[in-house]
This record gives structure tokens, C-alpha cells and sequence, in this order.
């Protein structure tokens, strides 16, 4: 209620309305009103001006539902926007990459995928829970084309990685094993 007010103030700054949007947008999400989340993601994207960290919250979040509802090319072509759009945090241009790279193994294009996985492991100030990810992410298509040594290799960075996630440590722990015992 309080982000719909917002949004209906007469001449609101623009970031205040982009940030109301894209939290109620994430309030849609939680009651599962995929529509409406959609449609205030698709509103700040729309909007002229809107703030750079505002447009890439918005696109990324776009791009998951239009990948959970199998719109693949959707999906990419809102993560390639972010990964374009200068001055996106580098939070949201990690999770860009490794969404998309999800959305082309779906494609069945593994060497995109992969490609865009090691954006995020290059990229300069990647958080640590993107970083251990995409390097998990990279390490099962090289398993799945029988590379195990650059496997071996991603898995090891991930569970040697200082702050990943411990779930994703124990996800590479085990995929480590299999190639090592296949």
C-alpha cells in the first residue's frame, strides 16, 4: 500500500517511483502475482530517466519470471540489457550473466553459457555468492562436455573460495568427487 501511494503522488521524483515499483514489484512476487510484478518491472523499464541501479533491478527481475515462464528470448534480451546498460551495479551485472547463461543452456548453447559465466568470475568486484556460482555453474557444463580437469579446477575455486555460500561448497564438493572417481 505505502509503494502504491508513492507511486500515486502527484510529480514523486522519478527515483522514488522507479524504487516504488520495483518493491512492489518484489511484493507482487512473494504473494506469487507474477503479472503484476511484471508489469511494475516493465513500467520502470519504460520510464525515461529512470536510475541505472532502479533499471537493472527491474530488468534482471523481468528476465527471471520470463524465464520461469519460458519466455527464453525474453529472459536474454533483459539480461543482455543490464549487462549493456553503464553504470549497473556490479551486483545486478553478475546476476545477468549467470541468469543468462542459464537461459542459453536451455538453448542447449553450452559455450555461451559458459562464456558468460567466466564474465562474472573477470568481473572486478563481483560479491562473492555470484562469484562462487558462476564458477559452480561453469564447472557442471564443463562436466557435461567431459572437460574434468576445468571442472576439477571451477569446483576447487568455489570451495576454496573465502565467504561462497555454504550450500554451493557442498554442491561442488560432491560434483568435484564425481569427476574425480567417474
Amino acid at each position: 500500500a505505502d509503494y502504491t501511494a508513492v507511486i500515486e503522488m502527484r510529480a514523486p521524483p522519478l527515483q522514488q517511483i522507479a524504487q516504488a515499483r520495483v518493491n512492489r514489484g518484489f511484493c507482487y512476487e512473494q504473494k506469487n502475482e507474477v503479472q503484476k510484478a511484471i508489469a511494475d518491472y516493465t513500467a520502470v523499464i519504460e520510464m525515461r530517466g529512470a536510475p541505472a541501479d532502479q533499471l537493472a533491478r527491474a530488468l534482471v527481475n523481468r528476465g527471471v519470471h520470463y524465464g520461469d515462464l519460458n519466455q527464453t528470448e525474453q529472459s536474454i534480451a533483459d539480461y543482455t540489457a543490464v549487462i549493456a546498460l553503464p553504470q549497473a551495479p556490479v551486483e545486478d551485472v553478475a546476476h545477468a550473466h549467470i541468469n543468462r547463461g542459464v537461459q542459453f543452456r536451455k538453448l542447449n548453447k553450452v559455450d555461451e553459457a559458459i562464456a558468460d559465466y567466466a564474465a562474472v568470475i573477470e568481473l572486478s568486484g563481483a560479491p562473492e555468492e555470484p562469484l562462487a556460482r558462476a564458477r559452480l555453474y561453469r564447472g557442471i557444463r564443463y562436466q557435461e562436455k567431459n572437460e574434468l580437469d576445468k571442472a576439477i579446477a571451477d569446483y576447487t575455486a568455489v570451495i576454496e573460495l573465502p565467504g561462497a555460500p555454504y550450500v554451493l561448497v557442498e554442491q561442488a564438493t560432491s560434483l568435484r568427487a564425481q569427476c574425480q572417481n567417474p
